[in-house]
């Protein structure tokens, strides 16, 4: 799945290797629940025009962050954040859900109109592309917020950048993506960061 979105979505990172490092070396520190023994996250950066301000978790524990949704951030606990939500996703194995009903989708409709062959190169964006639900993102948020919470991190920051995100979103930019992916993909904003900010 990652091969394919690096050769069709996914380009170098612009982000500087000391400042990909230290996040990496950060968010290792902390001391997170494991979706399963042995779980590890490999963090990626990546640029995308694409997808804009985005965050993606692979089922197998690959968390991709786009330039986008690294720009913003005003300090590196909102990028904990935002990698503690993803890491969220990948305990209660919502990419894996998902993976499943697109799968299931493109093979109906592959079976339709015949062709079989385009599945394997269209499911990898077709997961990357598609709306969490918000009951999904509910369920990453509060992982992330006991995980933050654990590691002496207030949830906030991850409020804080999301907050920033939906105000360039309304103003349309100025410097920032006009139109953050980071929010059509996880929804309820608003809602999500009321939540966090009580936690």
């Amino acid at each position: 799945m990652l091969e394919i979105l690096e050769r069709s979505v996914f380009g170098a990172s612009e982000i500087s290797p000391a400042r990909q490092d230290g996040i990496r070396r950060t968010f290792a520190r902390l001391t997170l629940t494991p979706a399963a023994p042995g779980q590890r996250y490999d963090i990626l950066f990546r640029k995308s025009r694409t997808f804009g301000a985005n965050a993606v978790s692979l089922p197998a524990g690959t968390i991709v962050v786009t330039d986008d949704l690294v720009t913003p951030a005003r300090d590196e606990r909102e990028i904990l954040g935002i990698l503690a939500h993803e890491a969220g996703h990948v305990v209660n194995r919502h990419g894996l859900r998902q993976a499943f009903q697109s799968s299931a989708l493109a093979l109906l409709i592959a079976w339709y109109m015949g062709d079989a062959g385009g599945l394997a190169t269209a499911l990898p964006t077709a997961l990357l592309s598609s709306k969490n639900s918000r009951d999904f993102e509910r369920e990453a948020d509060a992982f992330a917020a006991d995980q933050l919470r654990r590691n002496g991190i207030p949830p906030a920051y991850l409020a804080a950048i999301l907050e920033r995100l939906e105000r360039a979103s309304r103003r349309g930019g100025r410097g920032q993506p006009a139109d953050p992916e980071y929010l059509s993909t996880h929804p309820g904003t608003d809602e999500r960061i009321q939540w966090l900010r009580g936690q």
